[in-house]
């Protein structure tokens, strides 16, 4: 299974890095501005949804934070092909799950 976004696609999400080129790409917080997710996924480098929208005051405006409709991955875990990788799409699945039932999918 490729890293870049082919676990998103078993659950039927858009990857805003699917127009990339790169393998891993890396999203610019003017990417993300301009395309003003409804929820992010965050992964690597990401300690916790509270850090996430504290490091990155310029994405304040963006629905998903605005709402706190963030979810922090275990990317490691999602990218490779290992034991683990059901684990983690599982708690994934619950997360999105939340995220479905909650007001920004209604």
């Amino acid at each position: 299974m490729k890293a870049k976004g082919e676990i998103l696609k078993l659950f039927v999400i858009k990857n805003l890095a699917d127009g990339m080129d790169e393998e891993r790409p890396i999203l610019t917080a003017e990417y993300i501005l301009y395309e003003n997710p409804d929820f992010l996924l965050i992964g690597m480098g990401a300690t916790s949804a509270e850090n996430f929208i504290l490091e990155n005051p310029q994405l304040a405006g963006i629905k998903a934070l605005r709402n706190k409709n963030i979810i922090k991955t275990d990317s490691c875990s999602l990218m490779r092909g290992s034991p683990g990788i059901i684990d983690e799409m599982s708690k994934l699945y619950s997360e999105m799950k939340k995220l479905i039932n909650s007001s920004i999918f209604r």
